[in-house]
């Protein structure tokens, strides 16, 4: 790594906390008018159920746009972000 950018990295972890470094981003690409926040959860393969996704956008877990959402039948449009934890999902148009 050259001088430069290992410098780079020091400064930049000094301001970032070290778990933006290990976040996961996925893109969704949407080719319908919406999905449901639970089933979103299971296609991008989050949860591996629909129980599981219940249970972690009931228990507070999920946040779609920065705000807490509570329910799993809440209509995810384009351009709609959601986390969970250290995973970020991009809604995206479909190509």
């Amino acid at each position: 790594m050259p001088l430069a950018c290992a410098a780079s990295a020091v400064i930049l972890s000094l301001f970032i906390p070290e778990r933006l470094f290990s976040m996961q981003h996925l893109e969704f690409e949407l080719t319908t008018a919406f999905i449901e926040l639970s089933k979103l959860l299971k296609v991008t393969g989050v949860c591996e159920s629909g129980g599981a996704a219940k249970a972690l956008i009931t228990g507070g877990d999920v946040t779609v746009n920065g705000i807490t959402e509570l329910r799993k039948g809440c209509k995810i449009r384009l351009n709609d972000s959601i986390a969970i934890g250290d995973v970020r999902i991009a809604v995206r148009a479909a190509a």
